[in-house]
């Protein structure tokens, strides 16, 4: 008796290749949430990723491992890439990530926004290869002239993502869950609050750009949601609001009250305030509101940054706040309104398509993420 076996080729079924992901997503920005006539250099975009397979292996979904990251902890094999094969990457921090949810709140440095065809970026998960954070350090998902960034996502874990590290203390602020980005703080409006510890950072002296996230629940007199002052806002920097919600105002050296753009309570809005060493601009949602000429260099101190209320401690903001953004340099009005297209709607603004199992080149190890053979006996 005579049997001829052919060579048994010994793939396991379903198994990623060494350096291969499993899934992948496209996530595109289009040109039309982009304002302007040139390219954004080194814009950040966030975004949300929201699917069963974001879930951790154990809990029913495809990330494979976790590990801690500024106080936060994050998907290891989740990657962001410029190219379609995942094997240019990014720089990208994640903003929370929600295990039972599966949903992925992050942030991805762009090296130029289109304003005139669709931004396109791509997201590889589920290698079980990869086991450790693979985004870059920490600040690097953030241009140079970012100085500090809070998203306010973990109340037990506040920090600062830009390559400052600042130190924030939370006084008794709670966490909410209702945030454009998933999580942020609440505030009573008579004690809690956030504080920053003074550094250098915090301090620009010839230009800055400060940016809100924020939604007023209850009117209360002069409240405060971001502040570096002294003399209860004679000098420093600062946003406020005003008790009627027609009016907020923004402070920068000895500048006073400025900007007359309504608002509504209950809802979410992007305040920001410029200054460009000649004047002090302010913009709601992108959409200027009022200018004051100005120049001189920006008043330094060593008070401590408050969010949620004012240098004193005096006045309190009541309602939440999810983001807060410093620059030292005065962003442009393209910028900040491409900026608060983004944090308004960042599900519109970076949409999420094709989330799927991935098929060619998965990743920089290269190869498929999955090889199907079934042996052959004769």
């Amino acid at each position: 008796m005579r049997r001829n076996l052919l060579p048994l080729l010994l793939l396991a079924l379903s198994a990623p290749a060494w350096g291969a992901y499993a899934y992948k997503a496209t996530i595109t920005v289009p040109h039309t949430q982009v304002s302007g006539s040139s390219n954004l250099p080194s814009f950040t975009v966030c975004g949300k990723l929201s699917d069963t397979s974001f879930k951790p292996s154990g809990g029913g979904g495809q990330i494979q491992h976790s590990v801690t990251v500024n106080g936060q902890v994050v998907p290891a094999d989740l990657i962001f890439t410029t190219d379609t094969s995942g094997v240019v990457s990014m720089n990208w921090e994640i903003i929370s990530w929600d295990q039972s949810g599966g949903n992925v709140y992050y942030c991805s440095l762009v090296s130029s926004l289109s304003y005139t065809s669709d931004n396109l970026f791509y997201v590889f998960y589920g290698n079980s290869a990869t086991t450790t954070f693979q985004g870059g350090s920490v600040g690097s998902a953030w241009d140079s002239n970012t100085v500090f960034v809070a998203h306010l996502a973990n109340i037990s874990a506040l920090v600062d993502s830009s390559v400052s590290g600042n130190v924030l203390t939370n006084h008794s602020a709670t966490q909410i869950t209702t945030a454009p980005y998933g999580n942020g703080i609440g505030l009573n409006g008579s004690s809690q609050y956030v504080s920053v510890a003074d550094s250098a950072s915090l301090k620009p002296t010839s230009q800055l750009t400060l940016s809100v996230l924020m939604d007023q629940t209850t009117n209360v007199a002069w409240p405060s949601t971001v502040s570096k002052m002294v003399n209860s806002g004679t000098h420093g920097y600062g946003l406020y609001e005003y008790s009627n919600n027609t009016t907020w105002l923004g402070q920068v050296g000895n500048t006073n009250t400025i900007g007359v753009k309504s608002y509504s309570i209950n809802t979410w809005y992007h305040q920001s305030v410029t200054y460009n060493g000649a004047s002090v601009v302010l913009y709601q949602n992108g959409v200027l509101d009022a200018s004051l000429a100005m120049t001189g260099a920006i008043s330094q101190d060593t008070t401590p940054m408050t969010i949620g209320a004012n240098d004193t401690l005096a006045s309190f903001f009541i309602g939440n706040v999810a983001e807060i953004r410093l620059a030292n340099t005065a962003r442009t009005p393209s910028w900040l309104v491409t900026e608060s297209n983004n944090a308004t709607a960042p599900a519109t603004f970076a949409a999420v398509s094709g989330i799927g199992a991935c098929v060619g080149t998965c990743g920089a190890g290269g190869g498929a993420a999955t090889v199907n053979m079934t042996p052959i006996i004769m």
